[in-house]
Parts: structure tokens; sequence; C-alpha cells
């Protein structure tokens, strides 16, 4: 068994104040140490092979990350759709019934007349 001894809360204080000082960056040490983290990500990146990369991000932040941009471009594709397009969509949406129904009608015809 080891010897536990707490320190005086006073003592812990000077320590994590002089702690905090010694981790406070000024600005221009900030900018540095954001250029230096730029360069040995950007040379990790360089390396790395899809594996490596991937490997660094969990499953569930990939797909998340694939749902967002997977919405921002259906916003984007939504935003410069016509209306009558937009609407059509909509209403094949919500009515899946009818829409599949006409279609298997049109390919029903369709089949007909090449057999003719």
């Amino acid at each position: 068994m080891t010897d536990a001894t707490l320190e005086k809360p006073e003592e812990t204080e000077g320590k994590n104040a002089d702690s905090t000082e010694s981790k406070e960056l000024t600005a221009e040490q900030k900018a540095d140490h954001d250029i230096v983290a730029t360069a040995i990500a950007n040379q990790f990146l360089d390396k790395a092979n899809l594996a490596e990369a991937l490997s660094t991000v969990s499953l569930g932040t990939l797909i998340q990350a694939a749902q967002n941009q997977a919405m921002i471009q259906a916003n984007d594709t939504i935003k410069q759709m016509p209306t009558e397009d937009f609407d059509k969509l909509l209403n094949d949406i919500k009515n899946p019934t009818e829409r599949s129904s006409k279609q298997s009608s049109k390919e029903s015809s369709e089949e007909s007349a090449k057999s003719e």
C-alpha cells in the first residue's frame, strides 16, 4: 500500500495558478501554434491513405458527416428546383402507391406496344 498525502489547499492553488499562467498563450504564440499544428496535420494527410485517415474517425461521426452533407446538397437542390418539380416530387413521396400504379400501367402499355 502506498502513502497518500493531501497537499495543503494553498499549495494546490499556487500550483494551479502557475500551471494556468504557463499555459496561457499570447496571440502571437497561438498563431504560431496554429501554423505548426496545421503543418503537422497536413503532413499526416499527405502520408495517410484512406484507411488510416478513416481509422481516426468513428463510424458514427462519418455517418453524421455524410448525412449533414446530403441534407446540405438536398436543400441546395430544392432552392434551384422549379415549383412544379417540387410539387410533383412531394406528391410522389406522399402518395407512393399512386405513382407505382401509374408506373406499372405505363410499363404494361410499353411492353404491349413492343410485343405488337
